[in-house]
């Protein structure tokens, strides 16, 4: 089991928008979430603050962290009466204030029944710089509701990525997965998706006979290829897909020539949705 480490700053303020809620510090920046279409909660975590946060399941690491963006999302999944998934969504505004309120209430109505289940999903992305190179850290956790139906993830192939920008001036030179089960096992990824200058992705079955998915992390490393600084920045991008289909299509990198980090697609696949979050910093 990933021994868990928390962020110790309190968010200073909290502004509300639509879609979602931007916990905002200083020196930070204010996420638009005008064109999302479901609910979710950023917290930006930059400037001078970071020399006092505590890293997040990181044991051990000589690199100073440069930045990191919390984001959570919350779920809804119902099943037929054969224990097919037919839906799973990202909540909106309304739905989560159910929720929530349930959860306050212990009113179980809308944390579940036998045909659907809600809960949240937490993902987190950590850039750490140690000279000319970056190392970042890529956390999701699964935390599921009450319901009876389904206490996990919709059965399905699911995919995580982290990309990066700057072109071919930056090569990825390490990269590692782990995922861990409810009940603390390892459980099996493949490759989805390698381009040494643009980003990794990996897939794994989140639900399976011996357990379901409780937490994962993902990790990459990646230097300037030429040893002289040309002072541009980009963004490294951490992403999650969850599918709720038993077959899928591939995965494709878009960008990631400049500025911004390399886009992550899953084409044939039609039962699924997709969360990412972009923290700044890297300088080549």
């Amino acid at each position: 089991m990933i021994k868990e480490k928390k962020f110790l700053i309190p968010c200073l303020v909290s502004l509300i928008c639509l879609g979602g809620i931007v916990n905002v510090k200083a020196d930070s920046m204010i996420s638009n979430n005008l064109k999302e279409n479901y609910y979710s909660e950023i917290t930006y975590y930059t400037g001078d603050e970071l020399k006092n946060i505590q890293p997040y399941n990181v044991e051990s690491e000589d690199g100073v962290l440069v930045g990191a963006v919390e984001k959570t999302v919350y779920v809804s999944e119902k099943k037929d009466d054969n224990g097919n998934i037919i839906d799973s969504h990202l909540m909106n505004e309304d739905e989560v204030k159910e929720y929530k309120k349930s959860l306050s209430t212990r009113d179980s109505s809308h944390l579940g029944n036998d045909s659907t289940s809600r809960g949240r999903l937490n993902i987190l992305i950590q850039l750490f710089r140690e000279g000319s190179e970056y190392r970042a850290y890529g956390n999701a956790n699964w935390a599921i509701g009450a319901g009876t139906a389904e206490q996990a993830p919709a059965s399905g192939r699911d995919f995580v990525a982290l990309t990066w920008g700057g072109g071919n001036n930056l090569v990825q030179t390490s990269k590692s997965l782990s995922v861990t089960r409810h009940n603390g096992s390892a459980m099996s990824y493949s490759q989805a998706k390698a381009d040494s200058y643009k980003g990794y992705c990996w897939s794994f079955d989140e639900s399976t006979s011996s357990g379901d998915m409780d937490s994962l992390q993902a990790i990459v490393k990646i230097k300037r290829v030429s040893s002289a600084l040309k002072n541009l920045q980009t963004s490294m991008k951490f992403t999650y897909i969850h599918t709720y289909q038993s077959t899928t299509g591939s995965i494709s990198f878009s960008g990631g020539t400049a500025g911004s980090a390399a886009g992550v697609t899953l084409s044939s696949t039609s039962k699924k949705w997709q969360i990412e979050v972009d923290v700044p910093g890297i300088v080549y």
